[in-house]
This record gives structure tokens, sequence and C-alpha cells, in this order.
């Protein structure tokens, strides 16, 4: 399998986009982003390193990366994988968690712990339509 990775820009919504990559020798040095990352492992293992923690991710883990976070990643023992990510501008979140929690949120950091408390199913509901 070569290394490759496509993008896909929701052609109604700016603030998302959708990637499919596969990894087989890649490796994702120490990085951050400017929007939420949620990762979905399809096939292999990716072992990320996150807050001083090393942690594997498997077919149908997923993974939130919030902004600003310093990360990496790279196939466990060198192996292939392949990962799904929906990269999710602030503002769209915020909008969504605003009507959700009937309240306005942070610009750059959402009401999450709020909405894992009191709206759990909303969220994946969200998360599983974007998908």
């Amino acid at each position: 399998m070569k290394d490759s990775i496509q993008y896909h820009r929701v052609a109604d919504n700016a603030d998302l986009i959708l990637s499919e990559g596969f990894y087989s020798e890649f490796e994702f040095r120490p990085h951050y982003h400017l929007d939420y990352h949620i990762g979905l492992v399809v096939d292999g293992v990716q072992k990320q390193r996150f807050k001083g923690q090393t942690v594997l991710l498997g077919p149908g883990r997923v993974s939130v990366m919030p902004l600003g976070e310093i990360h990496d990643g790279l196939g466990h023992e060198q192996r292939k994988y392949c990962m799904r990510t929906f990269r999710i501008a602030p503002s769209l979140l915020n909008e969504y968690f605003d009507e959700l929690a009937g309240t306005e949120t942070d610009p750059f950091y959402p009401n999450f712990s709020y909405m894992v408390r009191n709206k759990p199913f909303e969220i994946l509901m969200y998360t599983l339509l974007i998908a």
C-alpha cells in the first residue's frame, strides 16, 4: 500500500473537511491544528502520543483532537493503517453546541463538558451525521 491522503470538502459548508488516509511509511511528527480533528481508524493500528501519553488506536477507535494540542501519529510497530478524519472549524462546533446547550460558548473551546454530561446522544448523532 502506498501512502496517500484524499481530502473531501463539503460543498455547502466550508467549515467541514473530510479526509481518508492510507499510511504505511509516513509518520506524523509532533504538530497541532487550528481546528478540531475527529479521527476514526478503519484498518490497522495507529500509535499516537498526546499530552505525555501513548495510546494505540485500532479499528473502530475514535480520537478527538482539540485545536492547539500537540500530538503525533504513526503505524504501530511500523505497520500500515487507514484513518478517516473529520476536520471541523471551531465556529461550526460552537454553532451546534450553542443550539444544544441553549447558551453561547467560548469561540475557541466549546462547552464540551456540558455536552458530554448532558447531551451524549446528540454528540454521537452529530458525529454520525457528518460522517
